[in-house]
């Protein structure tokens, strides 16, 4: 029995660590609070004590911190909101200088459950972070720092590629050196089931990881900048991979014959809906020592969104807008996993081999029946996928440009999928060449709006008279 008590400890460790609360089990409650449209309480909430450890430790610090910074930013607290965003990008920063995958915590993940793994952010979390920075810094007029955060989500986009590139070319190397055939197990049926829940959502278009919104908020900030060149530059490209919305054409033509606004304007950028969510999905497998195997692999699932879009309406005017696809969210982190999935089976495999090669050493002559019950136990447990995601994320973007009424009334309203209007919200602009407001709306409950003049400003006091 010698071999098996020595054993026992690390297998207790990873089974009871494997039995804690899982990263999305602990903010569920945060993330329903958000849905409903209370950003305060939700930001309230992530930043308490209560996710102090998880937030400050290395497993769970990233996705915390994004969740954090996301609500604060939707909560309108923009400076706590960028510092929340900056601890998690030094953290991202560390785990790119650090080693691929530490001993210590490989040794951990092929213990226990591939959870159990620091979470050092997807290539989607690190562009998606610079976007909402962006926003941030928009939000307090502090422009050429917004035009910092533009130009590093698009360095971002091209370290993502290589990085996808170099994550593709070593992973047939990892599959033979762990003994593993993984084309056969990537054309499994149960590999294509696990794919078919969000293939839909895969859009090459995002391939490249570029994001429209970073290059429409770039475009924005380098003509108010005096960089027509280069703003045309990034508008081109949001043009070219959203084809159909009328807004874009109209401002790319106008870009293109350098021509000013005849009036200001307002550019409405609405966040509509939530990330899509991982759930699991159990593989089967011929095991090398043990026969059959089962195994847990990460799926991605959209969340139904049920804004389909926000009306925009000037009373003294008496126009009316209806906001324009410019960008789905959901697609992006679709198109990011699909990339990334393969990697994660590879590694769920590896740690499948690890442990049949335990069960076997624990199945000797003098204690095979215990070490069998121990051993599958022990597998069975900590064969959970790893479901961490930014949660808090939207689904798509739309757009809506349209010309400042004289008054700097507007009215908006989310509207369903069957044309109903919601949440009826009234705006106030400032007298400002140009305008952004940004919309965040994850449920049909739920409308926050900020009002962000590029450039100088001034307030309006005039309130709407009576009818």
């Amino acid at each position: 029995m010698k071999s098996l008590r020595h054993t026992l400890p690390l297998l207790l460790s990873a089974v009871l660590g494997t039995g804690c609360a899982s990263y999305n089990e602990q903010v569920d409650a945060a993330v329903e609070i958000y849905a409903t449209g209370d950003f305060a309480e939700a930001a309230e909430r992530l930043t308490s004590h209560e996710f102090a450890d998880q937030r400050n430790g290395r497993r769970d610090g990233i996705l915390l911190r994004l969740e954090a910074a996301k609500a604060l930013l939707d909560a309108g607290r923009y400076e706590d909101s960028s510092a929340m965003f900056d601890r998690a990008a030094n953290l991202m920063l560390e785990f790119d200088y650090a080693a691929d995958i530490s001993v210590s915590e490989e040794i951990t993940a092929l213990a226990g459950a591939q959870a159990s793994r620091a979470y050092r952010g997807t290539r989607y979390d690190a562009i998606q972070l610079e976007v909402y920075e962006t926003l941030n810094y928009m939000a307090r007029n502090d422009l050429g720092e917004a035009l910092v955060h533009t130009r590093k989500a698009f360095a971002r986009q091209a370290a993502a590629v290589a990085a996808n590139a170099a994550e593709i070319s070593s992973r047939a190397k990892r599959a033979r050196r762990d003994g593993i055939d993984c084309d056969r197990v990537l054309k499994d049926p149960g590999y294509s089931k696990a794919r078919a829940g969000f293939q839909s959502l895969v859009n090459p278009a995002y391939a490249d990881f570029v994001n429209p919104c970073a290059s429409l908020l770039s475009a924005l900030l380098l003509r108010e900048d005096g960089d027509a060149a280069n703003a045309l530059v990034d508008l081109r490209k949001v043009a070219r991979m959203v084809p159909g919305n009328s807004y874009l054409s109209q401002l790319l033509a106008e870009f293109e014959a350098a021509n000013e606004p005849a009036q200001n304007r307002v550019y409405i950028l609405l966040e509509s809906g939530l990330a899509p969510v991982r759930l699991e999905e159990r593989l089967t497998l011929i095991s090398y020592r043990q026969g059959i195997s089962r195994f847990a692999i990460p799926t991605l699932v959209p969340v139904p969104n049920q804004v389909q879009g926000l009306c925009i309406e000037s009373p003294l005017a008496g126009n009316s807008f209806q906001s324009e696809h410019l960008a789905s969210i959901e697609s992006m982190v679709a198109t990011d996993f699909a990339a990334a999935l393969p990697g994660i089976v590879l590694r769920t495999l590896a740690a499948l081999v690890a442990k049949e090669v335990v069960t076997h050493q624990l199945e000797s002559k003098r204690d095979k029946n215990l070490g069998f019950l121990v051993a599958n136990v022990w597998k069975a447990v900590t064969s959970q996928a790893d479901l961490r995601t930014w949660r808090t994320m939207g689904a798509e973007y739309q757009l809506a440009v349209l010309p400042a009424p004289e008054d700097g009334r507007l009215d908006l309203f989310l509207v369903d999928r069957h044309g109903g209007r919601h949440l009826p919200l009234e705006i106030l602009l400032p007298r400002a060449r140009t305008t952004l407001i940004y919309v965040r709306s994850p449920s049909l409950t739920a409308l926050g709006a900020h009002i962000m003049p590029i450039g100088p400003s001034q307030p309006r006091t005039a309130s709407r008279p009576s009818p």
